[in-house]
């Protein structure tokens, strides 16, 4: 019987330089998109599907900027400059996306209501 070697993943722990040149890359994006009007938070957790996520309260206008360490793959400034952009950029298009999100559940409320009005015997 042969023997499988199962080989473990290789995580970088992001380190505290990296995570502080994060935080100011996304102040950096933060002030050049206008978002003058948000209060973004900072926090580092273990999660190992994304880089970073951001949780966001849009009515409050608060952000809360998530680094995930370790990575699977290398921690490069490169990639904490993508990544920085990206958690940015979802801040700037959050509000759109709630209002869409509202949209879509007045929606299915509002013909909910018409099958009823119409389709009801």
């Amino acid at each position: 019987m042969k023997s499988v070697i199962v080989e473990e993943p290789c995580y970088y722990r992001v380190r505290r330089s990296q995570i502080l040149y994060f935080q100011r890359e996304i102040a950096r994006w933060i002030k050049r998109f206008g978002l003058k009007d948000w209060r973004i938070c900072h926090d580092v957790q273990h999660d190992e599907e994304c880089f970073a996520r951001t949780h966001i309260d849009v009515l409050g206008r608060v952000a809360t900027v998530v680094l995930s360490s370790p990575w699977a793959d290398p921690v490069t400034r490169k990639q904490l400059r993508r990544t920085a952009f990206h958690e940015a950029g979802e801040i700037l298009f959050a509000r759109l996306a709630w209002l869409a999100k509202e949209i879509d559940e007045e929606t299915h409320a509002v013909v909910r209501r018409l099958e009823s009005a119409f389709l009801e015997e």
